[in-house]
This record gives structure tokens, sequence and C-alpha cells, in this order.
């Protein structure tokens, strides 16, 4: 129920297997029973304490209390046992089972008047027997689960839609209508899905709330592809999403594929943010990108899947999802080659730095102050796309597509030389304000240098002035300043060489 907080939730000792559940109750009982036990032996009682030494008993647990957090951290590292293989587990257990058994020989309790063999041997065999025992335990649950996932598999691919029904009517004669035979009438029923028969949702029938049971389906797949019943559930749920996510898309991205115009392709890109932000897109995206238990992306753990991903028209700015550890960490460090990005948007700020972007298709999508630093960018796609103050420094740029692509405050400082990557960028909208270093700019030619900077390119010359915090251009010719801080450009400057380069432009720093 809503408001109620589970004990094992909030300390996030265990997980919520019964198993883990189990032992916790055993352990406290134990204690329990042996504080029962030999209550009897023990050599003074709480009441004949005297209160100095009672108030050290109390702040030494209170120093206990405030060492939680670490025993927690310990218990989650021992958590990892069970990821452990069988035969590994059984050998650890049998090495505790040693450990026990040498334990209680070096403190005397092994003998003849020590204690009882048949308690010896049940403490000395526990650790094997619980490892054992929990195998069989696992079994029955990866059973029960497997049933689920299958059954939610199902509702999600949507095999439980019914298919509309039509009838039609046919006539047959046992005769000729010459000889008098009366005409038999036949009436059969053929199954098919036309453009009548889509869902409406202003009314709830039958077919409506199987809509519904597709879209929670979406959600209970959640637990299966974080790993909650075991990993071998992560692989076909996160294959279930991408696949249902490219279904969702797949008629869209074909007639996008099969136009060149800029316009037409806006409006078939209009058409994948319509689908994403249905509530079955918006189900399986909050799914997709959620985060696992470690704050990082579920999609981390499968990252051969990251080449060639469709994740067209998504958005990544959408409510519920993690947006800060998703910025950072989803796209950084990756490969990417051929994912098919067209159209996304919300991803302001994300980080595709130090990443291989071969072959990757951004067609239409808006991203703004995107770190593309220290990355691989070859034969990428940024026709029609908005990159407004984006970031490129440092990267290899060759065959980049930048077609009508908005390329205002681009950051172009020490990326790899190429001459063909001027005319690229000549095909661009916008370029004002946007920063090139001296060395790439002059290896062009004349002609190509001066158009570029009639669009606004600034020419960055490095020396050995400190930008303490901000680099400003203004020119008034285009009724524009803008400023780069000192993190955006971490390098000196020479500013007189860099104010020659660009006559058009008054530069200072502030």
């Amino acid at each position: 129920m809503t408001g109620k907080i589970n004990f094992w939730q909030k300390f996030k000792i265990f997980s919520d297997s019964q198993t883990d559940k189990l032992l916790v109750l055993l352990c406290i009982a134990s204690i329990l029973w042996c504080i029962w036990a030999f209550w009897d032996t023990l050599p003074i009682r709480l009441w004949q304490i005297d209160k100095p030494t009672l108030s050290i008993i109390f702040l030494c647990l209170t120093a206990i209390l405030m060492l939680w957090r670490w025993f927690v951290n310990i218990v989650q590292y021992f958590e990892k046992f069970k990821y452990l293989s069988r035969t590994v587990q059984v050998l650890l257990s049998s090495l505790a089972s040693m450990v026990i058994l040498s334990g209680l020989g070096f403190g005397g309790y092994l003998g003849k008047d020590a204690l009882p063999a048949t308690l010896v041997v049940l403490v000395v065999s526990a650790p094997v027997a619980f490892t054992v025992w929990r195998f069989r335990d696992e079994n029955q649950s990866k059973d029960i689960n497997l049933k689920e996932f299958q059954k939610i598999s199902e509702w999600v691919t949507g095999a439980h839609f019914g298919e509309a029904e039509k009838e039609k009517h046919t006539q047959k004669f046992s005769g000729s209508p010459e000889n008098g035979e009366l005409p038999l009438s036949e009436r059969s029923r053929e199954y098919h899905q036309t453009a009548e028969n889509k869902l409406a949702l202003h009314t709830f029938s039958k077919r409506d709330g199987a809509v519904g049971l597709q879209i929670a389906a979406v959600y209970n797949l959640l637990p299966f592809y974080r790993g909650d019943y075991g990993r071998d559930f992560e692989k076909p749920a996160v294959h279930l999403l991408l696949s249902a996510w490219k279904v969702l898309q797949h008629d869209i991205l074909q007639q996008l594929e099969q136009t060149d115009d800029l316009e037409k392709q806006k409006e078939w890109i209009g058409k994948l943010h319509e689908r994403a932000d249905t509530p079955l897109g918006q189900a399986i995206t909050r799914v997709l990108l959620a985060c696992g238990h470690d704050k990082k992306p579920l999609l981390h753990r499968h990252k051969e899947l990251l080449r060639g991903i469709c994740l067209s028209g998504m958005n990544f700015q959408l409510s519920g999802l993690e947006r800060e550890i998703l910025k950072n960490k989803l796209f950084y460090k990756q490969n990417l080659c051929g994912a098919q990005l067209q159209g996304i948007y919300g991803a302001s700020q994300f980080s595709f730095s130090n990443s291989i972007l071969c072959n990757v298709n951004f067609l239409g999508s808006v991203l703004i102050k995107i770190n593309f630093s220290y990355s691989e960018l070859i034969d990428a796609n940024f026709s029609g796309t908005e990159l407004p103050m984006v970031n490129f420094s440092n990267s290899v740029l060759d065959e980049v597509d930048f077609k009508g692509t908005f390329l205002e405050k681009a950051n172009f400082l020490f990326i790899s030389k190429n001459p063909f990557l001027a005319n690229n960028l000549l095909d661009s909208d916008n370029l004002l304000g946007s920063i090139i270093s001296d060395g790439v700019f002059f290896e062009y030619e004349l002609k190509t240098r001066l158009a570029l900077q009639e669009k606004g390119l600034i020419i960055f010359c490095k020396g050995n002035q400190k930008i303490i915090q901000y680099l400003v251009f203004k020119a008034i010719k285009y009724g524009f300043q803008t400023k780069f801080s000192s993190v955006d450009i971490p390098y000196f400057i020479d500013l007189e060489q860099t104010r020659a380069a660009n006559p058009d432009w008054e530069i200072w720093i502030k």
C-alpha cells in the first residue's frame, strides 16, 4: 500500500527474497535462544552494573549503530556470493565448515566433556546444508519466475489482442435453380485487422483493456530487466524491450529512409515523437533507460547491444528517468557504431565523450550542449539536427553530414585536420559564434576560409595568455555577442593574433 515502507527496503541490507528474510530471522532467533539458554550462567545481572559502566555500554551500542552503514556495505558485498557458480559456492561453504570445525577444536569444544557430537555435526555442516537448500529454493523460484516472464512477454508483444471479426454471407445451392432447388445460406467469419478496427480509448472495451494490459506488462518487465529474479532473465528482457521499440517506430523509419527532402523528413520526425509520447512509448522508454541499484544504466550490462541500437524518436527528459545519471554515463565511453538515434530529444548536456560514433544517424535530433569531445565521428549524419553549444573539441570528424544543421556557438577546437570538413560546415544553416583552432582553419583554401568567416566562424589562436573566467566575442556586424568560459576553452590564448584573425569581432578577456 502507498505510504508503507517495507522493512527490508528501508534498511537495504538484504534483498526481498524469502531466503534472505528467513536467514535474518534465524540469526535473530539463535541470538535470543543463546541469551535465554545461558542466562543463568552469566556472571552478572544488568541491575548489578554500576551507572558509569552502564553508560559505557550504551556508548558502545551507539558506536555500533553509527557503524551500521559500514556493516551494510559488507553485507551488500557478500550478496555477490549468489552470482558465483554453484560449484564455487559449495567449495566456499565447505571452507566455512572447516573454519568452524577448527574454531571449535582450538576452543576446546571437541572431546568427551565438550559439546555433544550431534550438535557439533549440525553446526559444522550448516553452511553446506544451507547452500544446497538455497539451490533448491532458487530452482523453485526460477520455475515460477519463468512462467511469469513468459506470460508478461506475451502481453508485451500483444499476443493477447483478439483479432477483429467480420461476418461473410454466402449462398450455396443443393442443385440448380431450374430444378426448383432452394438455396442454402452459409455464414462464415473472417478474422483480420483493418483501419476501422483500430482501438479507441474513449471507451473501456475488452480490446481497450488489452492495451492497458500491454502497457502494464512493459512496466512489469523492469524487475526481470534489472536482475531481481536472476540474471538469466536480463538478456531476454532487454531484447524484448529493444524489439518492442523498433516495431513501434518501424513503419515511420521506413518512410524516413525513402525521402531525402529535409522538410518531409522533419514531418516524419514529428511522427516519431508522437509515437514516443504514447503511453506504450513512455513505458518502454522508462523501463529501457532505467538504472540499477548501483546507480548505473541497466543498458551498460549489455554493451554489445549498443552497437546498432535503435532509440529513434526517444524522449530523454521523460519524467521518472534518472536524468543526472543518464546524461553523464549512458553514452560516455561507449561504442555506438551504427546506432539509430534519429529524432531523439530532451538529451541536453548529455555526454558522448570518448565514444566511437561511426555511421551513427542523428537526423533531425535536438542536441543542446552535447559533449562529443575526444570522440570518433566517422560518416555520422547530423542532417537537420539542432546542435547549439555543442562541443566537438579534440574529436575526429570525417565524412560528417552537417546539411541544414544548426551549429551556433559550437566548439571545434583542435579537431583532427580534414580538408573536406570545411565543405561539410558550409552546408550547415548557422555557424554564428562557433570557434575553431587556427591550425585546422588555415589548412583550408582562402575562398573556403572567407566563406566560413562570413557565416560567423571564429578563429582561435593558441598562445601564453590565460583565460581567467570568460573569453567574450562581440560582432556588431551580426548584432551578436557570445562568451566561452575557461571550462569550455581550457587553453591559453594569443589575444592579439586572435583579434587579427577575426576582424569582424571585438574580443576581450573577462
